[in-house]
């Protein structure tokens, strides 16, 4: 064998063999040939590429570029594009070109890799550095929940990404972290819990039950047949997703929440995703945590200052008025024995009496609303009936309770976030609505015995929704306690009609995961026996 033919049979060898991609394109951007490692990177046979479309040389002086790819931004020194197989996976290439003459036609021989993995790593690696930041550095937990959630879908290209958490005390779910889904999905949690009472399988619960990953294959179809998921069938088709990745969240053994994951079609989620999606995961968990402690500590500072306000006014402001009252009930009796001599002065002692009777009668109320025992005692309903009635007898205001029972089955950690909203309800009849009576509803909704409802109704002057100023009618901080308890708020008022606050909270959410991970609970049968990675 001559040098020549050695050399040639090595060359041949080496394009034969080598894991790189090995591609000559020709004047038109046809592929001429394609080596076995370039068709398995294109996921294409020999005999399928050449006279296909492939590599064309790019005008802007870039090299040669896929015809059907996408390029990828400049992170790179070498030219990388981004390219869809025929089965439908994207992948990612690093590729060179060079220029060659073969019997006066011009070529360009192309050496390509699959860079996929490498820059998604990469992604990943960054987006674990931001979230990781945005846990240290937050304020705030849905802030912080949005940042992880936005950048799962970035990092590992997801259709959406929702991180739910859990009360420690309820088990409620409260959907927080969203990215990836249409604008409309307010209401998402309430559709949820709507599709669990007609019988829907929640795979997160299940995900939270069995302490472990759960993996739903071709989902979305799965969910779109069954007529158990129909509230949730318009936001769910709208989103371009087939696989679904429930990752649970533990904090020292305890369950937070649950980060889902829903892949769009062809892309299965491996064992990279899951690793991933766990890291992420446990930034959440550490962010849930965070928040938890930092609410917990200023709510017992602020808990403790408005104890030692209401102290304070009691052991000193309203004595000091209780006795002054009692000196002007004196001085009336006093001037009683004197006779009618002077009427002006006995007028303004009787105005006096009122006045201080009265001013004592607000210092009572105020300290009720600092420290409302009897929410502790009683419960939500009794300290509800007893608030009412003391701004009923100082504003003239005709207030009716309704409540399904005196003692609502909710935990008591809710009961101030339910009475500090109806508080603000009444605050806003009282300053704003120039009404004559207004009823007040707390219970399960008529409609839906797994709602809990808090509605407060007047008879008022009403307002235009969209022509409050922002932060005016304490708007603002009742939303912000509704989405706490996991659930939405609603104004329906106009000019002229009156205004109804209402406020809907899922519960039943919270009965399943509490029945599924309490002692000994195994919940229903579907909700039984889901193993790590099992498919759905």
């Amino acid at each position: 064998m001559t040098p020549d033919r050695l050399g040639l049979a090595t060359l041949t060898s080496i394009i034969l063999d080598v894991p790189e991609g090995i591609a000559v394109v020709d004047e038109d951007g046809l592929y001429h040939y394609v080596n076995p490692a370039g068709c398995r990177i294109l996921g294409a046979s020999p005999e399928e590429l050449p006279g296909r479309s492939a590599f064309r040389r790019d005008t802007a002086g870039n090299g040669h570029r896929p015809a059907s790819a996408a390029p990828v931004g400049g992170e790179h020194a070498i030219p990388t594009v981004r390219l869809r197989r025929p089965d439908g996976r994207w992948v990612e290439l690093e590729y060179h070109d060079t220029s060659i003459v073969v019997a006066g036609r011009d070529f360009a021989l192309v050496t390509f890799r699959d860079v996929t993995e490498a820059r998604r790593r990469e992604r990943q690696l960054a987006a674990f550095g931001r979230t990781a930041s945005s846990v240290a550095f937050s304020g705030s937990l849905r802030k912080a929940l949005e940042v992880i959630a936005g950048e799962v879908v970035r990092a590992t290209g997801t259709a959406g990404t929702q991180i739910v958490t859990m009360d420690p005390v309820d088990h409620g779910f409260r959907l927080i972290g969203l990215a990836g889904f249409p604008e409309d999905t307010d209401d998402f949690a309430v559709r949820l819990e709507q599709c669990r009472q007609r019988g829907a399988r929640l795979r997160m619960v299940e995900a939270v039950r069995t302490r472990s990953v759960v993996i739903a294959r071709h989902r979305k179809a799965e969910i779109m047949r069954d007529p158990a998921w129909e509230p949730l069938h318009g936001q769910m088709g709208r989103l371009d997703w087939d696989s679904f990745v429930a990752v649970p969240l533990f904090v020292r053994d305890q369950a937070v929440g649950v980060l889902n994951a829903f892949y769009p079609p062809q892309h299965d989620p491996g064992d990279s995703d899951i690793a991933f999606l766990s890291t992420m995961a446990d930034q959440a968990a550490v962010a849930v945590q965070n928040a938890r402690l930092l609410a917990d500590s200023k709510g017992r500072a602020a808990l403790e200052e408005r104890h030692r306000i209401a102290r304070d006014l009691h052991d000193s402001i309203q004595q000091e008025l209780f006795s002054m009252t009692l000196h002007v009930r004196a001085l009336q009796l006093s001037i009683d024995r004197l006779g009618d001599t002077q009427p002006s002065i006995r007028r303004s002692v009787t105005e006096l009496l009122e006045l201080s009777q009265s001013t004592v009668s607000d210092m009572r109320s105020l300290i009720f609303e600092l420290r409302p025992a009897v929410l502790r005692e009683q419960g939500l309903v009794e300290a509800v009936r007893r608030y009412a009635a003391t701004v009923a007898a100082r504003k003239d205001l005709r207030i009716d309770v309704h409540a399904g029972a005196d003692r609502l089955d909710i935990p008591a950690s809710a009961e101030e976030d339910y009475y500090r909203l109806i508080q603000e309800a009444l605050h806003n009849v009282v300053k704003h609505a120039g009404a004559d009576s207004v009823q007040i509803e707390i219970g399960c909704a008529s409609w839906d015995k797994g709602t809990m409802l808090v509605e407060v109704t007047d008879d008022g002057a009403g307002f235009d929704p969209d022509a409050v100023p922002p932060g005016h009618l304490g708007l603002v901080t009742m939303r912000e306690r509704a989405e706490w308890l996991g659930g939405q708020l609603e104004v329906l008022t106009a000019p002229g009609r009156g205004t109804t606050v209402r406020v809907l909270v899922p519960r039943g959410l919270g009965r399943a995961l509490e029945r599924l991970s309490g002692p000994g609970g195994a919940g229903p049968a579907e909700d039984v026996g889901a193993t790590s990675r099992r498919p759905a």
